[in-house]
């Protein structure tokens, strides 16, 4: 890590986010910076840098992706975790985002999707039956993408993730479905984005539950996150899409806790997302 490099660390509904104060600009060394803190910290998940660039704030992802949960982290480090909003710039997303801290302490965050596109998918059948009638959705986000299951097509994969309660090969099913779904359409030098997921869905007492597996390509990380907010927003906008109209939905995460995710959506057109859920600093862990 680079001489004197002060971080902190957040958890926005579980997924653990390390922010580390300053710019990299060198990919190579925000990869190092990423590795030494996750070698430290086994729990985090992601890693940004935050900064102020004149009046804006600034959050870059080690790996160049857009965050959802990280910008709601970057708010509540920006404003000392004290109501109010801030005006972020996000590694991944085209334009300035709005985030800020509520009256009640929730973080929350804009997410831009007004360039969002929702393809309905069929990935091979020996990964994932369910898929081939039509139960998997491709969401193309800025900055990052996911390709949504539906609960029916997730249930092969979750029903054995809930028996072994291993992660590793939910992560291994996500990334097969990955290679045959892109295998099936871009065979040659198909460029995903910075990141990429898959939204296994299920549901907890008629609630959406969400099982989010990512992928950052030049931060080398591959994660069962135990929440998400970007996954979270893919997964309302197939039901937007379903339905034709804009949803808000509670989200529940891996870890239990709840992402509230409303998306605007107006004759096939998407407008911004917006996530918000608890927040809290983490020490000496």
């Amino acid at each position: 890590m680079r001489a004197g490099a002060a971080y902190k660390m957040y958890s926005p509904g579980g997924n653990i986010t390390a922010l580390v104060d300053g710019p990299e600009p060198d990919a190579g060394r925000r990869r190092e910076i990423q590795d030494s803190i996750i070698k430290k910290h086994a729990c985090v998940e992601q890693v940004g840098f935050v900064y102020r660039d004149g009046c804006v704030a600034c959050l870059d992802m080690a790996g160049g992706e857009f965050c959802g949960n990280a910008a709601r982290a970057a708010a509540w480090h920006m404003l000392g975790g004290r109501p109010g909003a801030v005006l972020l710039r996000v590694s991944g997303a085209s334009g300035l985002i709005s985030a800020g801290v509520g009256d009640a302490l929730e973080a929350w965050a804009e997410i831009p999707m007004e360039t969002c596109r929702v393809t309905k998918s069929v990935v091979a059948s020996d990964y994932c039956p369910g898929a081939t009638s039509g139960g998997a959705w491709f969401v193309e986000m800025e900055g990052i993408s996911h390709l949504v299951l539906s609960a029916a097509a997730s249930a092969p994969f979750l029903d054995g993730f809930y028996a072994a309660g291993d992660a590793s090969a939910l992560l291994r099913g996500a990334s097969r479905l990955l290679d045959a779904y892109f295998a099936s359409r871009f065979p040659i030098n198909y460029d995903s984005g910075p990141a990429t997921g898959v939204v296994f869905s299920d549901e907890s007492n008629g609630a959406m539950k969400i099982h989010p597996c990512v992928f950052v390509k030049q931060s080398g990380t591959a994660f069962y996150e135990t929440a998400c907010g970007s996954g979270s927003a893919a997964a309302v906008a197939v039901r937007c899409v379903i339905n034709g109209k804009s949803a808000s939905v509670s989200v529940l995460q891996p870890s239990g806790s709840a992402i509230e995710t409303s998306v605007a959506y107006d004759n096939g057109v998407f407008g911004r997302a917006r996530i918000s859920g608890e927040i809290s600093e983490l020490h000496d862990i």
